[in-house]
């Protein structure tokens, strides 16, 4: 199949689920899963785009019938995780760096890594918790495994967590993105109300069209069930959807998925989960 031609059909599968009504449950049976019959519709309906269309020189045209996207617009949705990602999880300890001491780092470190451990914890044995409580709680150990820290600080903490900065390219990169078209939203295991306080502070409110909480399917990343959420809403199969993260395990998870993966690999580490890889690697959403 030539290039023209896997476009063609790409752009139809991926409108497959709102062509033929396909239930919502069954977005992300992908590959694979597609039945003879969806095939042979989409390679029928590319192919009519083709002669609709005419020759390949004039492949450029745009008009109503045919959209054909540059690399930069391939994808109908961009989905970002949000704490790593585009909020940086440890701006509340730098912003109050002066008054904590030299163990702020180590406090941060510690607080971002119970805080997660906590989330896999709770998915495994449930009860679900809300992601603010899990937070505190990560800190109150966090603040006990630091004692040089002193416990007044929680309080501080706690209030800077819920305006966390945004790194510096992320709103240039999502107004381009949003300038050519894509859908935007962020995936997180964040509650609604840290994640909405958070978009509001870095005034991302504007280029955003959708933020989905963990905590409307009660469990956390990287269950299967929540990265659905971004399917179901957009009505698109999961390699039509972008989805960034600075987390190799929630690129673990949203590959297995079925999304189109880019780790923003801001800390340089080392790649792990191998079986399940990204499609991109990238030292920061600035090269998105």
């Amino acid at each position: 199949m030539d290039l023209l031609s896997q476009v063609a059909f790409q752009r139809h599968v991926r409108r497959l689920p709102s062509l033929v009504g396909e239930p919502r449950h069954r977005l992300t049976q992908t590959g694979p899963h597609l039945c003879v019959s969806m095939l042979c519709y989409c390679l029928k309906h590319a192919q009519h785009a083709l002669d609709a269309d005419g020759a390949p020189e004039h492949a450029a045209v745009h008009d109503e019938r045919t959209h054909i996207m540059p690399p930069a617009t391939q994808h109908e949705a961009y989905v970002f995780d949000a704490y790593g990602t585009l909020f940086d999880v440890h701006a509340a300890v730098r912003r109050h760096a002066s008054d904590i001491g030299p163990d702020g780092p180590l406090l941060s470190e510690i607080w971002r890594n119970k805080q997660l451990e906590y989330s896999w914890v709770r998915s495994l044995m449930g009860p679900y918790v809300d992601f603010w409580k899990l937070t505190e709680q990560a800190l109150d150990f966090a603040l006990e495994r630091v004692p040089s820290v002193a416990p007044p600080h929680r309080d501080t903490l706690l209030e800077a967590y819920w305006k966390l900065d945004c790194y510096e390219e992320v709103p240039t990169v999502l107004k381009a993105l949003k300038d050519q078209g894509a859908k935007l939203a962020i995936l997180s295991n964040g509650s609604r109300e840290m994640l909405e306080s958070a978009v509001r502070n870095a005034a991302l409110d504007t280029v955003l069209d959708d933020i989905f909480s963990v905590e409307d399917v009660g469990t956390f990343k990287p269950a299967p069930g929540v990265y659905e959420m971004a399917t179901t809403a957009y009505r698109l199969y999961p390699n039509a959807i972008s989805f960034q993260s600075s987390n190799r395990w929630d690129i673990a998870g949203a590959s297995k998925f079925g999304f189109r993966t880019v780790w923003i690999n801001r800390a340089s580490n080392p790649d792990e989960y191998l079986d399940f890889p990204p499609d991109v690697v990238l030292p920061s959403l600035q090269q998105l």
